[in-house]
């Protein structure tokens, strides 16, 4: 579901120059989203038509906009302009609020 919501807004979400990032504590756990992005793309060949795909990206030609994979490391990423992030296992961020115990 995820990997089909960041296809929506990559692709309809009629915003020039999209970025939308898949984001979780380490570059592989983001790339389960991403992959799954990846395969619904590939199979439908109106959007495989409309793009481009790379081993981290995503990039949608008429619009400029791109998904991307990124990993905790981004914090050093400054001057993106995100229209979307998905984070997968967001508690295993770094910085992240830990649970509780009752």
């Amino acid at each position: 579901m995820a990997g089909g919501l960041g296809c929506l807004l990559a692709f309809a979400d009629r915003e020039p120059g999209a970025q939308v990032y898949c984001a979780a504590a380490d570059r592989e756990q983001a790339r389960l989203v991403f992959n799954a992005a990846r395969t619904m793309v590939l199979a439908e060949p109106e959007l495989a038509r409309r793009s481009r795909l790379y081993v981290n990206a995503i990039v949608v030609e008429a619009t400029g906009s791109v998904l991307k994979v990124v990993s905790a490391e981004a914090y050093t990423k400054h001057g993106v302009n995100a229209h979307g992030v998905i984070i997968d296992e967001l508690h295993a961020q770094p910085g992240a609020p830990r649970p509780r115990s009752l």
